[in-house]
């Protein structure tokens, strides 16, 4: 649970900490995290910016638990609000 807690904070972080006269679309991703280079969401997001600009700056996951076993506790869906704590 932590793992996926953890990449839903890391993802999804500027819903956690909004402007307060700013509001997102649902399929919004920030394009200047990693998030859009995450390629297993529950649902696809919009992806603008970057992307197609140069290489892939994230390493490829070596562990079983950051390549699959997070997936246990559901997928990550672009419009997820994380929390302070799991």
């Amino acid at each position: 649970m932590e793992v996926r807690h953890a990449l839903a904070y890391v993802l999804n972080n500027a819903r956690h900490h909004p402007p307060t006269d700013l509001t997102f679309a649902r399929d919004f991703i920030d394009d200047m995290s990693s998030a859009q280079w995450f390629d297993v969401w529950k649902w696809p997001p919009r992806v603008r910016g970057r992307r197609d600009h140069g290489e892939c700056p994230i390493v490829a996951p070596s562990t079983w638990l950051l390549r699959r076993g997070w997936r246990l506790r559901g997928l990550i869906a672009p419009d997820e609000v994380p929390s302070d704590h799991p």
